[in-house]
């Protein structure tokens, strides 16, 4: 199937290709005789072979796999197209007509594309479009967010709109009421708009009133075009309709051009607003109109990073809140991705929304393969990695300052029960009433029990108001040149900087294949001091005890304050040294930080890390992780309001049994669970126990964690280590060729080659490992395998020395040890009169 609409693609591309060698004057290739449609006349010229190219290989699919469903306007099309095709090109026209009919016949005869009679023309659209497009232009695709939205997503939408309409504002014709405006701000192929078709059924309302009452914009003219065709299609078109146009503006519909024309119409601000349709998803929008921007300061929040905040389709949100803010009444339904429902930088625009809406539905389609949250879900209705939700805003003249009722209802099972429950009437999809509550004004359901939201409440502080001072970490953007296992590549990479040497550095996969705005700018290029990054090389914890090196340069700390990173790297690590484990009780010099993140995306929560020196922003594998030193020249870094609340109760409390107990609590799986739902969306907190012998047992296991975990191993831990490491010392004292590995039966299985020269031979060895040591993760980081792929022979292009064995054992060690260590928390928690319950509740 991938190979047709690759083909496809490219025959599409020749065709445009031979469209644009033929001049206007021999085909005048603006005549409407072929596209009846008097929105084409407001088309630039250098977009109309675009569209006849498109039009005619997607039409052409449809004729073959739609034979019952013959097109007259389709057909009509065709005909004309080829024709004055080969007046002005036969020869090549004859070659690429056979070519896409040939193609086309033996996707038919070998199952590629089915003969479907039964086949919407939405579905067509979602189904061979979608397809085509992310072929065909996948930039554009990527750019504009291009997703084409499933057919029973359309039809839930329109029956959910409808019903909605003739219930809030006393209109019994619903869609088809002539006193609305009509409004789709991202047209696309038109797929909502044959959705309303299929729901309002009156031929007469279609063809007189739909054109006078719908608005839209649309940036991509071929696949308007296309869905142009099938729309007349379903308006049974006839010759006499050809003039109807509808009120199409193809520009970006994030300007005020919209409002201004409905606004010149009479008793524009009685009429309620329609709003609908799929806005694009793009991070990396396109639309940087400055209008949309000062509109996007309602939403504005005290967040560190705000990008996932300019998402095209939360422009879109607020473009649509603006329009029913400006109109007495009216209704918004996008289907959108899913982040704005709990994301932590969407606050401001939860909070907004409630402000300006009378009622908000939310149908949460989950889906999210990156951001599970906990839910086990079925394929995402897209077939994408992000989550969506179906949000329905609706505003009837609201002159009160009432928040808005939120109504919320999950499907989590995947597309079989979805299809099902969105197949209910309306009235009977059992929505659930939410109050949001501030600061976060959550648009999901927080389910936890009474009795654990009043410990959160009450007997917990959040984790950054346990510190005086804070950072996010360092942030490198470019990790295959920044960051290596050795320090000699990053020595090279340097060096074939110095000599603008792009072409080795992208031929070793160092630098991104497209151009590199940072390193091929020669005037930033040119302030580089390339002799202080090769002093600046030093170690960094790139992911939980994976010692790598780092160019610890500015241009991968500017991220960070640089004063906290800077302070980090005062005694630079020095991984030979470290790997010594010699005992360190001066801790207090010493360079120590936790390590956290705002909320954890997949459970269970195991985001709290203590490192040495400098640390990598994705230690845990996603997410900016903050970093906060312990110390700070000699000075604990701990806030008042921590320090007093332990005090309280445990008033001979030292130093290091402040940071122990933080790190302790932090560490208890039992917790972890019980809090869960809140750890989504929020910092962890440390709950303060108010039992000082509890205090102390927790501090003291949580310092051995933070000696372990820093390798700073106490004279108990070191020796135990020793014990553990002298069975392995001799067999792995030569280098040794990684090649792969395998766990089965409590075991880590490693091949290795065993003639160095030839990479021939191979020489296997099996490391004793339990499953929970194996399987334990750290974040989203599942700690051995991860550190051994980044030590392949592949990879890393030499053997496995005893120095790297013996981080590798000794990471296998603390990870031992911390399970056993994570238990003891546990247990003392379950002692605890406060949290008695808690490992019960586990068990």
């Amino acid at each position: 199937m991938m190979l047709f609409f690759s083909d496809l693609a490219k025959i599409c591309k020749k065709l445009k290709r031979e469209l644009e060698l033929i001049s206007e004057e021999k085909w005048q290739l603006q005549n409407h005789t072929l596209i009846p449609f008097p929105e084409i006349h407001r088309v630039p010229k250098k977009h109309i072979a675009e569209i006849y190219a498109q039009c005619c290989v997607i039409f052409c699919v449809r004729q073959k796999i739609l034979p019952d469903l013959q097109s007259k306007i389709i057909a009509n099309f065709l005909d004309l197209f080829w024709q004055r095709m080969e007046m002005c090109s036969k020869k090549k026209t004859l070659e690429i007509r056979r070519e896409l009919a040939s193609l086309i016949e033996e996707a038919l005869n070998h199952g590629k594309l089915q003969r479907n009679s039964m086949l919407s023309e939405t579905v067509f659209l979602e189904k061979i479009y979608t397809e085509f497009i992310r072929y065909y232009n996948k930039n554009q695709q990527k750019l504009h967010g291009i997703v084409y939205t499933p057919d029973y997503i359309i039809n839930f939408m329109m029956r959910l709109l409808h019903t909605k309409i003739q219930q809030h504002f006393d209109l019994p014709r619903g869609l088809s009421s002539p006193e609305l405006i009509l409004y789709d701000p991202a047209i696309g192929s038109l797929s909502f708009e044959l959705g309303i078709h299929n729901i309002v059924k009156n031929p007469d309302w279609i063809t007189t009133q739909f054109p006078i009452q719908f608005y839209g914009n649309e940036l991509n003219y071929a696949a308007y075009f296309i869905g142009r065709f099938l729309l007349a299609d379903s308006m049974n078109f006839s010759s006499k309709e050809k003039e109807i146009s509808l009120q199409i503006s193809f520009q970006s519909a994030l300007t005020p051009e919209f409002y201004e024309t409905i606004e010149k119409l009479p008793h524009t601000r009685t009429k309620p607003i329609i709003i609908f349709g799929n806005p694009p998803y793009a991070v990396s929008s396109a639309n940087k109109d400055a209008w949309i921007y000062q509109l996007m300061t309602a939403y504005a929040v005290k967040e560190p990073n705000l990008t996932r905040l300019y998402d095209d389709y939360v422009k879109f949100i607020r473009y649509g809140q603006w329009l029913l803010e400006k109109q007495a009444q009216g209704i918004l339904v996008f289907i959108t991705n899913r982040k704005y429902l709990d994301g932590k930088v969407f606050y401001g625009m939860r909070q907004s929304l409630l402000k300006s809406m009378s009622d908000i539905y939310i149908i949460d389609l989950f889906g999210d393969a990156r951001n599970v949250k906990g839910v086990s879900t079925g394929a995402n209705v897209f077939g994408i990695q992000t989550g969506v939700a179906i949000s329905l805003f609706f505003k009837k003249n609201k002159l009160d300052q009432k928040t808005a009722t939120l109504h919320y209802l999950g499907i989590k099972n995947g597309e079989e029960e979805l299809k099902e429950v969105l197949a209910h009437e309306i009235q009977n999809l059992g929505f659930v009433e939410l109050t949001p509550q501030a600061p976060k004004f959550l648009f999901v359901p927080i389910t936890v029990e009474p009795k654990y939201q009043q410990i959160w409440d009450i007997h917990c502080t959040s984790l950054p108001k346990c510190f005086i001072k804070t950072s996010r970490a360092m942030i490198s953007s470019r990790d295959r040149f920044m960051i290596h296992v050795d320090s000699d590549p990053l020595n090279e990479n340097i060096t074939l900087l110095e000599k603008r040497d792009y072409i080795t550095l992208r031929k070793q996969g160092r630098i991104k294949q497209n151009i590199d705005a940072l390193f091929e700018n020669e005037q930033v290029l040119s302030h580089f001091d390339f002799k202080e990054m090769k002093r600046s090389i030093t170690a960094v914890n790139y992911r939980p005890f994976d010692l790598r090196h780092t160019i610890f340069y500015t241009i991968n700390r500017r991220c960070g304050k640089s004063i906290i990173l800077d302070h980090l790297n005062q005694s630079p690590l020095i991984i030979e040294e470290i790997l010594k484990g010699k005992e360190n009780r001066n801790l207090k010099n010493s360079n120590l930080a936790f390590n956290f993140v705002q909320s954890m995306q997949k459970p269970p929560f195991t985001h709290i890390l203590c490192t040495q020196g400098i640390v990598d922003s994705g230690i845990f594998g996603y997410s900016t992780s903050k970093v906060a030193p312990i110390w700070i020249d000699g000075n604990l870094n701990l806030s008042e309001i921590y320090i007093s609340k332990l005090k309280y109760v445990y008033p001979s409390i030292t130093e290091n049994q402040l940071i122990g107990y933080l790190y302790g609590i932090l560490n208890s799986t039992t917790l972890a669970s019980i809090f869960e739902p809140m750890l989504f969306h929020e910092f962890p907190r440390v709950f303060i126990s108010d039992k000082a012998e509890f205090i102390q047992k927790i501090a003291d296991l949580g310092f051995e964690l933070i000696l372990l975990h820093t390798y700073n191993f106490s004279r108990f831990q070191q020796h135990k280590y020793e014990d553990f490491y002298k069975s392995w010392k001799e067999s792995l004292s030569h280098d040794i060729q990684l090649k792969s590995w395998r766990f089965e039966k409590n075991a880590i299985c490693f091949t290795s080659f065993q003639n160095k020269a030839q990479k021939s031979g191979k020489t296997y060895y099996n490391i004793p490992c339990s499953a929970k040591v194996w399987n334990f993760r750290i974040g989203s980081i599942q700690i051995i395998d991860h550190w051994l792929k980044a030590r392949k022979f592949s990879s890393l292009q030499r053997g496995l020395t005893p120095p790297d064995w013996h981080q590798f054992f000794l990471m296998v060690f603390i990870i031992q040890e911390t399970l056993l260590l994570k238990k003891l928390i546990d247990m003392e928690l379950q002692k605890n009169p406060i949290t008695m319950g808690f490992a019960s509740k586990m068990n």
